[in-house]
C-alpha cells in the first residue's frame, strides 16, 4: 500500500470545526441537560431565562425563597418549569447554588445553572453571528468533544455577548480553557473536587472557577457561544439591592475575595461607578497557582501547628 505524503494529505479536502460539529451532533441523540435557575424579584418578567425555557418547553427547576413562593407559583402555573422553594429567605447567592449543588443535581452527569435575567443566545461562525435557540445553546455542553469527551474539564460555560463578537469574533473551537465561568454554567458532579461548594455573596463563580483549577481540573468556555444579559447590578431583582446598597458590603466581600485569592488577583476600581471590584489575572494563572498552592499549603501548616499547640 502506497503511504500517504504530506502534499496527498494537504490536497484532501479539510472539514471546517462547524461542519465536523454539526456531523457530530446529528450523529447524537438529542438531550438537553438539567437546568437550574435561581431567581429573585423576576417572576412576571417578559424577557429572562425563565421566559426563554419556557418558550422554547425546556424543562427546568426555578429555586426561590419563601418569601417569594406564592407569586413565582402563580406565574409558573401549567408551564414547564418546576419550581423549589429554599428553607431561609435571604441567604445569598451562594447559599441558592449550594442547595443546588448538593441536594437538587444530578450526581454523574452534566447540569446547567443560568442565571436568571439571560435575554438571548447567539453563535459565532464564519458567516457571522445568528440568534440560536436556548435548546441549542444548552446541548453544546454535550456535543463538544473537547469538553464532553475530556475528564479533566469540570465545569464548562457559554460567553457575554460583547466578549464574544464585541472586541474579536471568535469562530468555532476557539475555547478558553482555566478562566472565567459566568453566568450560563455547566458543571459535571462527578469531575468536581471532593467538598467544593459555592462561597461568598459575590465573585461566587470566580472562587468556584479558581478552586477548581487549583485542584488541578478545568474550566473551559465557548468563546463563540454567547449570551446576552444586562450589566451586573443594573436589572432590578436578582444582587440589585446588594449592589445599590452602597459600597461598603461589596468592598467587605472583595477584600476577604483577595485576601483568600491573594496571589492571583487584586483589587480594582470601576471607571463606572467607582465600585471594588477583583481582576483575577486569568492569563497569568499557570505562573501565579503554584504561589497560591504553596501559600495555601503554608497557611494550613501554621494553623494545624497552632491548633495542636492549643489542645496540648
Amino acid at each position: 500500500m502506497k503511504r500517504a505524503t504530506q502534499a496527498d494529505e494537504d490536497a484532501e479536502p479539510r472539514e471546517s470545526y462547524g461542519v465536523a460539529k454539526r456531523k457530530r451532533e446529528a450523529a447524537l441523540p438529542r438531550r438537553t441537560p438539567k437546568v437550574f435557575v435561581p431567581s429573585k424579584g423576576r417572576c412576571w418578567k417578559v424577557r429572562g431565562t425563565i421566559r426563554l425555557l419556557a418558550q422554547e418547553r425546556i424543562p427546568a427547576v426555578c429555586v426561590v425563597e419563601p418569601q417569594e413562593e406564592g407569586e413565582y407559583r402563580d406565574w409558573l402555573a401549567d408551564s414547564c418549569i418546576e419550581l423549589h422553594v429554599l428553607k431561609k429567605n435571604d441567604g445569598g447567592v451562594s447559599y441558592a447554588r449550594n442547595t443546588i449543588l448538593h441536594k437538587l443535581a444530578p450526581k454523574d452527569d452534566w447540569y446547567w445553572i443560568l442565571d436568571d435575567d439571560v435575554s438571548a443566545f447567539a453563535e459565532s461562525t464564519e458567516a457571522g453571528v445568528t440568534e440560536i435557540t436556548a435548546r441549542s445553546a444548552l446541548e453544546s455542553v454535550l456535543n463538544l468533544p473537547e469538553v464532553s469527551d475530556d475528564p479533566s474539564v469540570a465545569v464548562f460555560s457559554l460567553e457575554y455577548r460583547t466578549f464574544s463578537v464585541g472586541f474579536k469574533r471568535y469562530l468555532p473551537g476557539h475555547f478558553a480553557f482555566d478562566g472565567y465561568c459566568n453566568v450560563c454554567v455547566a458543571y459535571h458532579p462527578a469531575r468536581l473536587p471532593e467538598g467544593i461548594q459555592f462561597n461568598f455573596r459575590q465573585h461566587e463563580d470566580y472562587d468556584f472557577a479558581l478552586t477548581v483549577i487549583k485542584a488541578g481540573k478545568k474550566t473551559a468556555r465557548a468563546r463563540w457561544i454567547s449570551f446576552e444579559a444586562p450589566q451586573m447590578g443594573k436589572a432590578r431583582g436578582g444582587m440589585f439591592d446588594f449592589y445599590t446598597a452602597g459600597n461598603r458590603a461589596c468592598l467587605a466581600e472583595t477584600t476577604v475575595f483577595v485576601h483568600k485569592w491573594q496571589h492571583v488577583c487584586q483589587k480594582m476600581v470601576k471607571t463606572v461607578d467607582r465600585r471594588v471590584d477583583v481582576r483575577v489575572k486569568w492569563a497569568q494563572l499557570a505562573k501565579l497557582m503554584p504561589l497560591q498552592i504553596k501559600h495555601d499549603e503554608e497557611l494550613e501548616k501554621k494553623l494545624k501547628a497552632r491548633n495542636e499547640n492549643g489542645t496540648q
